[in-house]
């Protein structure tokens, strides 16, 4: 088992499931998702890519200013009853295929992580009464309400979509005051709610724990969990910094856009975004060589392109500037690296 990382909201680990839904959620509303991606670094592009990961602090800048758009809503409720699989990604997936709520309810509580979550989690049996307890990762007061009620409100639909729709909590207990729109709180989840108190929770009859699956499969469970977590890369995740000009990079790589433009677009000053990325082990010269290199392997590997081609798509300017930098990367010419690339016909 891996030694866990201390927390950082500035790392980016956290898959956009849950941000992806809660633009959809501000389109509804007449919200660009400009105006709520604005200085993160990231555009629509990299929200609906599943292989992106973003940073905690990404993620509550989003949130935060969908929350600011379109105050005095239950947007937590309509993101998490967004669709039970679209919050919990493949992750869903696999607990549904669980012989029991009481598996799927391990697998969500090991692996809710994977499905982009934004609250901790834990799980309390006492007596006929089974409890999830929410726990902040990141102290995020205006944030809280919206945080919990997309929490509960995901796991409740999933509930309901394995069980049927009558299922309902014995109650829910959040922390915070109560909003203006308590009483849709009451109506979407079906039992009591209540605030002000100590924690925020949901509590379920315990009984529900031990009721099979319609839709177990011990096939669909292995290979689901599988490709949750391969969904995740292996390397260790960069900052948030790092993705961020990344990011506004690849978008512009025939451009080469600088180091004053990538500051610009994020917001910060170049001194500011020099210093972070000294402080990360990075240069902006080195992540833009990095991204040229892998997409000029990526256009390498398609036989119809011509070399001066891949060096206009690059932004180079003709084909022997693409030559040089390319041996610099790789220690090789691009036709040595195209020639020794596999051909299909010999598999």
């Amino acid at each position: 088992m891996k030694p866990s990382r201390p927390l950082d909201m500035n790392v980016s680990d956290i898959p956009t499931f849950v941000v992806a839904l809660a633009i959809a959620h501000a389109q509804e509303h007449g919200v660009p998702p400009e105006r709520l991606l604005s200085g993160t670094g990231l555009n629509l592009d990299d929200i609906k890519n599943a292989g992106i990961l973003i940073s905690f602090r990404q993620a509550a800048t989003i949130i935060r200013r969908m929350v600011r758009a379109i105050p005095d809503e239950p947007a937590g409720l309509a993101v998490g009853a967004k669709g039970a699989l679209g919050s919990f990604g493949i992750l869903g997936l696999a607990m549904l295929s669980s012989i029991n709520i009481r598996e799927a309810v391990a697998i969500g509580l090991t692996h809710h992580k994977e499905a982009g979550s934004l609250m901790d989690f834990s799980s309390e049996l006492r007596g006929d009464e089974f409890a999830f307890i929410l726990h902040e990762r990141f102290p995020q007061p205006e944030l809280l309400p919206f945080l919990c009620e997309e929490a509960l409100s995901s796991i409740i639909s999933l509930l309901r979509l394995a069980l049927g729709e009558q299922v309902a909590p014995r109650r829910v207990e959040f922390s915070y005051a109560p909003p203006s729109y308590a009483e849709a709180c009451g109506r979407f989840f079906q039992c009591p709610v209540h605030f002000g108190r100590a924690a925020n929770r949901m509590v379920l009859d315990a009984a529900l724990l031990d009721i099979p699956l319609t839709t177990s499969s011990p096939a669909i469970l292995a290979s689901s969990l599988k490709a949750s977590v391969q969904a995740l890369p292996v390397a260790e995740p960069m900052p948030d910094l790092v993705t961020s000009v990344e990011s506004v990079l690849r978008g512009n790589l025939r451009e080469r856009p600088t180091m004053t433009r990538v500051a610009a677009e994020l917001n910060i000053t170049e001194r500011t975004l020099r210093r972070g990325l000294e402080a990360a082990g990075q240069s902006f010269s080195g992540i833009r060589d990095r991204l040229l290199e892998r997409q000029a392997r990526l256009l390498l590997e398609q036989p119809g392109q011509p070399i001066a081609a891949i060096a206009v798509e690059l932004g180079f300017s003709d084909a022997r500037e693409f030559r040089r930098a390319f041996h610099r990367w790789t220690g090789e010419a691009p036709s040595r690296f195209r020639q020794e690339l596999p051909r299909a016909d010999s598999e």
